[in-house]
């Protein structure tokens, strides 16, 4: 595999890399598992600059616990802090310190970036080890 020598702003994420490992190690002969499939996404392709698209149109995290949640989508952060807390939305481009909350102005955009979260999460399996308690762990912070 020649060099990565490319830089990309698109939104990514090395949180879930197996694809991208699996591609690294194919090209240095390491067999991989046909039956075992990997969540992610190869970022190879976007890197040498073959694909110049995204690989992701909008990105998700979530914490058990807390019932917290974060979608990443272009210029746009929404933050769910606590199951019982309101939305937070940013906007990144105008505001990369996160310092003034949009989500009033935006109400169509958090509706449906909060959507898009429901979507996601309805397909992911719950956790099968234990995390850690945030609630727990933050004490003291």
């Amino acid at each position: 595999m020649p060099p990565l020598s490319k830089t990309t702003v698109a939104l990514a994420i090395l949180l879930f890399a197996g694809p991208l490992f699996a591609a690294v190690a194919a090209a240095n002969r390491i067999p991989a598992d046909p039956a075992r499939s990997l969540d992610g996404v190869d970022l190879v392709p976007y890197l040498r600059g073959d694909n110049p698209g995204a690989p992701h149109e909008r990105l998700f995290l979530r914490v058990f616990d807390i019932g917290s949640y974060t979608v990443r989508e272009g210029d746009y952060k929404l933050i769910k802090p606590r199951k019982d807390a309101v939305p937070l939305l940013y906007n990144l481009a105008s505001d990369p310190s996160e310092r003034t909350n949009v989500a009033d102005a935006n109400i169509e955009r958090v509706r449906t970036m909060a959507e898009s979260f429901h979507r996601w999460s309805i397909q992911m399996i719950e956790p099968t080890i234990p995390g850690v308690n945030m609630k727990e762990w933050s004490r003291g912070y």
